[in-house]
């Protein structure tokens, strides 16, 4: 099941890294931003949480709500080194159940699994994150969730490193004056 525009946001609850509640339901009233990652090893996520990070005072002082889910253990996000630049409630799925009821699939075989540019080549050395191994065949994909609990914008990756645009969820969190 694709989630599109104005889709009501699927229900779901479950214990973040420090083993709070992260329940959907709590965050009615506020903008989220649903960003299911690959695994912790995988450089193109490694290089979408630091874009993230880039904008973190602007998403808080404008009342976004970030939550992040990856198909690794735990364990694993724990040991990780982009453990520590994760600033909102991490959910670990490693059995992809989350995933599932978003409807975000695996890659299909033969299908790229990345657009890579002499700049996101380049990113991935100055980073550090170039010869990261990863064994996720998961597609990323975020949510922009409304106030009311609305899916305002779904975005389901293409490869490995397709996210939605970061000007998109700055235009869309920009407060009205």
């Amino acid at each position: 099941m694709i989630l599109e525009k104005i889709d009501k946001v699927p229900s779901f609850k479950h214990k973040d890294l420090q083993n709070k509640e992260v329940n959907i339901v709590d965050y009615k009233g506020e903008k989220v931003l649903l960003s299911f990652f690959r695994d912790v090893s995988c450089p193109f996520t490694n290089l979408w949480i630091e874009g993230l990070n880039m904008h973190k005072d602007y998403f808080e002082e404008n009342g976004l709500k970030v939550i992040g889910v990856f198909n690794s253990s735990k364990k694993e996000i724990e040991a990780s080194k982009i453990k520590d630049k994760l600033y909102y409630p991490v959910i670990a799925d490693p059995k992809l159940k989350l995933y599932k009821q978003f409807g975000i699939s695996e890659i299909e075989e033969g299908k790229p699994k990345s657009n890579l540019t002499v700049g996101k080549v380049f990113s991935l050395i100055k980073s550090g994150n170039l010869f990261m191994k990863t064994k996720s065949t998961i597609l990323p994909a975020e949510f922009l969730i409304d106030e009311n609990q609305k899916i305002f914008k779904a975005h389901y990756g293409k490869s490995f490193d397709s996210h939605i645009d970061k000007k998109e969820i700055i235009k869309w969190i920009k407060p009205k004056l």
